[in-house]
């Protein structure tokens, strides 16, 4: 019979996982990897913690412990996600670079090239011809 103190337990430490998770993993992850890692840290604090301590006599109380941590830290990860507080603390413990081309001293180098709409850092900056200058205006 599964007791509900080692439910109980198994469910606090889903809470606790699903705050460790965004420690351990990068932003630039594949999401299949980052859920993984989730699942894999979840199933291992409700199993470090509870098998020893409660001595399950079966798989089946085993089953129900690994399972309830990772019902409860998904429920927590599905609640709190909208309030982009596991973004904040991957972002503070795992910062993200800025790419080169987003730097302020990338973007004062670039320049619009009128034909394409686009911005073109290798496009040397000349003044148009009558002839483009027409072209653009039309």
């Amino acid at each position: 019979m599964i007791d509900t103190q080692e439910l109980a337990t198994s469910g606090a430490l889903g809470v606790l996982a699903t705050f460790l998770v965004p420690l351990l993993v990068r932003q630039t992850w594949r999401r299949s990897t980052r859920l993984l890692i989730a699942v894999v840290v979840t199933a291992a604090a409700a199993g470090v913690v509870t098998i020893p301590v409660f001595a399950p006599e079966s798989w089946q109380q085993v089953t129900a412990q690994l399972t309830t941590a990772v019902a409860v830290g998904q429920v927590v990860y599905q609640a709190l996600k909208p309030t982009g507080v596991f973004d904040w603390i991957t972002q503070a413990t795992n910062p993200t670079p800025t790419p080169v081309c987003c730097t302020p001293e990338a973007s004062s180098q670039l320049v619009l090239d009128p034909h394409l709409d686009v911005y073109d850092p290798e496009s040397p900056r000349r003044a148009l011809t009558e002839e483009e200058d027409s072209y653009v205006e039309n």
